[in-house]
């Protein structure tokens, strides 16, 4: 091989020696980072809930919204007079409690010296009460001894409208399902409350007339009820007395050491004594036999001064007594019926 031809030659066995090389260096075997495989170890699990007694939650930003039902304000009126056994009652509460599916919205109005009452009436002082002096009652021998009532009271305050009025809103209040009430206490109410429904523009007067609840009260019951003629039926008398709270409900209390003597002006006979003195119940019970059928009056004196005339249901007459007749079988033997229809024939002569 010539000189000139070596050269190339060289060349061209360097370089192949070089790509066989790198083809070498690319066939060698690499090392693959792959996942390590799950763990085989068995995973035991608890039956008692987690404790979250410790965990912090985040405050959440937010309003808080109420449920209150408004009276106030709108441009119905309601007004009246509250009227008791001796006239108009001055100083009586009349509240309006105006009703949403199971809410109520309440609103309480003091009358004025002639027992007068409005709800658009601006609010002021209520009149004062006061009650007739327990010197002028007439005094009666053996008549209870009533703690002291005092002659004047302290003014009652009006309880704030349900919502407050702003300089421009109706005086009034709104429309809807209204209960409306009043009372005086310690003595008057009114037990049975009106129901009305207003119109978001209508205007209605009412009159509500209280009934006295002081004193001495007598209330009754009778086993068997009703009482049966010829038979003795327990009545039981319970003493209390009574007094109206200042939120007009009727409050009685228990009266032990009462003497309660009965009166009895109907067709009663007396199975026990008539004069008994109350338990630490107020109670005292009376067998009574009734005489005749119907409606029989029996009265109560309660410490020789009150009168009471009990509400008894009317005495019945006892149930007729209905017995079956006997029929008497000798022992061993037995006894049949039958019934075997009866036939006819009839022939004909040929």
């Amino acid at each position: 091989m010539t000189a000139s031809a070596a050269g190339p030659f060289r060349r061209l066995v360097f370089v192949l020696a070089a790509v066989a090389a790198v083809v070498m260096g690319c066939s060698s075997p690499h090392r693959l980072d792959l996942p390590a495989p799950p763990s085989t170890r068995a995973v035991t699990t608890s039956s008692q809930a987690p404790d979250l007694s410790g965990a912090l939650l985040t405050p959440v930003a937010g309003r808080v919204t109420t449920t209150a039902v408004a009276v106030r304000p709108g441009n119905a009126t309601l007004r009246g007079r509250v009227l008791g056994p001796d006239g108009p009652v001055p100083g009586a509460t009349v509240r309006l409690e105006r009703l949403v599916d199971d809410g109520a919205g309440r609103l309480d109005i003091a009358t004025d010296g002639g027992g007068a009452w409005n709800t658009s009436a601006p609010s002021g002082p209520p009149a004062v009460f006061v009650p007739p002096s327990r010197a002028t009652l007439p005094t009666i021998a053996g008549q209870i001894t009533v703690p002291t009532v005092p002659t004047t009271l302290a003014p009652r305050t009006t309880p704030a409208p349900s919502t407050t009025l702003r300089p421009g809103q109706p005086p009034g209040i709104l429309g809807g399902r209204y209960r409306v009430r009043a009372w005086r206490s310690p003595d008057l109410a009114l037990t049975t409350p009106q129901i009305l429904y207003l119109g978001g523009k209508d205007s209605q007067t009412l009159t509500l007339t209280l009934s006295r609840y002081t004193g001495i009260a007598v209330s009754s019951n009778v086993g068997p009820n009703p009482p049966v003629v010829g038979q003795v039926a327990d009545v039981a008398v319970v003493v209390s007395s009574q007094v109206v709270d200042s939120q007009g409900v009727v409050r009685g209390a228990s009266v032990a050491g009462a003497s309660v003597s009965l009166l009895a002006t109907g067709a009663w006979l007396a199975a026990t004594p008539t004069q008994a003195v109350s338990d630490s119940n107020g109670r005292v019970d009376f067998g009574l036999v009734c005489q005749a059928p119907g409606q029989q009056a029996l009265t109560v004196q309660v410490n020789a001064v009150n009168v009471f005339e009990l509400q008894l249901p009317a005495c019945v007459e006892p149930s007729p007594i209905t017995t079956a007749p006997t029929i008497s079988v000798p022992f061993g033997s037995s006894s049949s019926s039958s019934s075997v229809p009866a036939s006819t024939s009839t022939s004909k002569k040929r």
